[in-house]
């Protein structure tokens, strides 16, 4: 305990705790001239006489004037109160204020709720307008589908900008329910509001499943419509690719009964019969290679046509083309070997003639097993 301390208690100074230090009071030496204004203003210093001895000034300080320089906090900033310190109340900064107690006066609870009501106003005028809309259109039974298809989009917008509302009016409500008690009666107002918000959800949702429904319908009528008018495509463009096909099915044919005779008894070795057989042959090859190229070509493209076909049209093209295609691979198979004709024809008819002297051979070899067979059964019956 420090001497102030203990001369404030030996003087009787009570109530508040209040320790005054020596400079901040008046008269405090015996004999030292009293000052008029020593009560009035406890914050005045006597600079003439300082008391350097606090006992002294104790005792010779009347107990009444001690107590009213009991330290004020709203009077002197020099009092130490010994029951506190600086810490328990401790300075408060806006940063240092939480969210939830920002706007939660009166007057800006009032405004938010004025704000809120006018954001959800605004978001039923446009859901009524959007919705209204989309009762005058699909109530037409002549409406295309790209017009549906255009007020299905305005709803899906209408329905997303209505759902962001509803969120930013709960998170608002939560904001404010922090305010406690005094925002009860805000809290309320805005709760109000959420039904009207999810009413109008409900309304654009409705409207959007009937245009998706209509659209549906629509796609249905003209998917018909579409059939129709494939099918027509396709029973005019098959004739012309089926043609082709066969022109070029035909000219392999042609190479190979042209190619057959010169196999089988091909004309002298080195003859110009020969060596204009063997042109001719090449020539037809290379002209049905052509053929072939083209008639798969036109069969490609419509292939890929034929995919975006509808319904059973869509289904008989592709086989039928599939078909054709197919009998062309069948084609390019038998032609393979004649576009080399030339070049492998000695090899060919070599070929040929061994498979004909084998062919006597074993010819000749089931003769000879017969008339073995012959005698055996012979000596047998001896």
């Amino acid at each position: 305990m420090t001497v102030l301390h203990f001369a404030a208690r030996a003087a009787g100074v009570t109530g508040r705790g209040a320790i005054l230090m020596p400079n901040d009071l008046t008269g405090c030496c015996p004999g030292a001239p009293a000052r008029s204004d020593a009560v009035k203003s406890p914050f005045s210093r006597h600079r003439a006489s300082r008391c350097h001895d606090p006992v002294s000034y104790v005792e010779n300080r009347d107990p009444s004037a001690l107590e009213s320089h009991a330290l004020d906090p709203l009077q002197s900033g020099r009092t130490i109160n010994a029951t506190s310190s600086p810490a328990a109340t401790p300075a408060t900064s806006p940063s240092s204020t939480p969210r939830a107690a920002e706007g939660t006066g009166t007057a800006a609870l009032a405004a938010r709720v004025k704000k809120a009501t006018a954001q959800v106003e605004a978001v039923e005028k446009a859901a009524a307008a959007v919705t209204q809309k989309a009762k005058t259109v699909l109530a037409n039974t002549s409406v295309t589908e790209g017009t549906v298809k255009e007020l299905q989009q305005s709803l899906q917008k209408q329905q997303a900008a209505v759902g962001e509302a509803q969120k930013n009016l709960a998170q608002e409500i939560n904001d404010v329910r922090k305010g406690g008690p005094p925002a009860t009666a805000s809290v309320t107002e805005m709760s109000k509001l959420l039904p009207k918000v999810r009413a109008a959800q409900a309304g654009v949702v409705e409207q959007l499943n009937k245009a998706r429904a209509a659209l549906a319908k629509l796609g249905q009528a003209g998917g018909k419509e579409k059939e129709e008018k494939d099918s027509k495509d396709f029973q005019e463009a098959f004739p012309a690719i089926k043609d082709l096909t066969s022109v070029a099915e035909e000219s392999v044919v042609a190479i190979v009964t042209m190619a057959e005779p010169i196999i089988s008894n091909p004309p002298a070795e080195g003859s110009d019969d020969l060596k204009k057989a063997l042109d001719e042959v090449e020539a037809a090859s290379t002209d049905a290679q052509t053929k072939i190229n083209e008639a798969r070509k036109e069969i490609t493209q419509k292939l890929t046509g034929a995919k975006n076909y509808a319904g059973e049209a869509r289904k008989t093209a592709l086989t039928e083309y599939s078909a054709l295609q197919a009998k062309l691979t069948e084609a390019q198979r038998k032609l393979g070997p004649f576009r080399t004709f030339k070049k492998d024809f000695q090899q060919r008819v070599k070929a040929k003639q061994a498979l004909s002297d084998l062919a006597d051979k074993l010819s000749n070899a089931e003769l000879e097993v017969e008339k073995a067979s012959l005698l055996c059964r012979g000596f047998a019956r001896q």
